[in-house]
Order: structure tokens, then sequence, then C-alpha cells
């Protein structure tokens, strides 16, 4: 199932009730991590008073206007025997995830095309080394020629 209403709601600390779009002071917000297409993500759990529900969210962090937008999120209503949510329904979708790079089919299989700065310096060092290589290989033909 997919929620369309309100996805352009964001804000900067991002911790909000799913329902209701009220700032949350009891929550528990994990870590954020980044994914694979270096998309900044983050989950939170918290309980609204408002609407008397509890959620879990996932959130991602906009990277052109800042602040954070609720990519889906579960409601709870009860806990079980030890003390864990009972989840009342699916994952609700509010904003799909933003376009991650091109990601190109190459003969090792997929990867990204966008570079970071280790992946530049790691192919400058290769091709340094590589330039390196080629010199002593010229000047080995070159006496090679002169002892002929």
């Amino acid at each position: 199932m997919v929620a369309f209403a309100r996805e352009e709601k964001q804000t900067e600390t991002g911790v909000i009730c799913p329902k209701c779009f009220r700032e949350l002071a009891g929550k528990l917000v994990l870590p954020t991590y980044t994914d694979r297409y270096k998309r900044i993500i983050r989950e939170y759990y918290g309980w609204c008073d408002k609407c008397d529900v509890g959620f879990e969210v996932v959130q991602f962090k906009m990277q052109v206007k800042g602040g954070w937008r609720i990519h889906k999120y579960r409601l709870y209503r009860a806990c079980d025997q030890d003390d864990k949510p009972i989840p009342t329904t699916g994952w609700l979708i509010v904003n799909h995830l933003p376009e991650p790079a091109p990601v190109v089919t190459g003969p090792g299989g997929e990867y990204d095309k966008s570079f970071t700065p280790e992946t530049i310096e790691l192919v400058e060092t290769v091709l340094t080394a590589l330039k390196a290589t080629v010199k002593t290989v010229e000047s080995l033909l070159k006496l090679a020629k002169q002892e002929k």
C-alpha cells in the first residue's frame, strides 16, 4: 500500500509523527547510515500522544534542501508479553528514495560510476606506478638494442 498524502512535509530535526506530523519529545533515534548509493538514511521509533499510536519510521536526508523526509513507516498499537511492539500495519510508503547514481553493467558486473576522492587517489597511484613501469621497460629495450 502506498500513501502519498503530505509528501512535501519535512523538518530539520525530522523526528515527527508520520500521521499528524508533529515534533516528538520522546523518541529513540538510531544512528544514521549511508547506503551503497550514498543516500543518508536513519530510523527512529516513537509514540504520539495525540494520535495514540506508536511507529517505526525510515527517513532519508534531502541532499539539496537539507532536512529529513519520511520514506516509509509502520504503526504499532500494543506490546506482547516481552514488551516488543506488535505492528498493526505493513510498511506505508510516503516518499520514494531519491534516484541513485547511475549504475553500469560491465565485464565485472554492476559498478557505480561516481568516484570518491579515495578512488581518484588510488587510480592516480596506479597510473604513476604504471608510468614508472613503462619507463623501465623502455630503458631495458634501449639497452637491449644497444647490445645487439
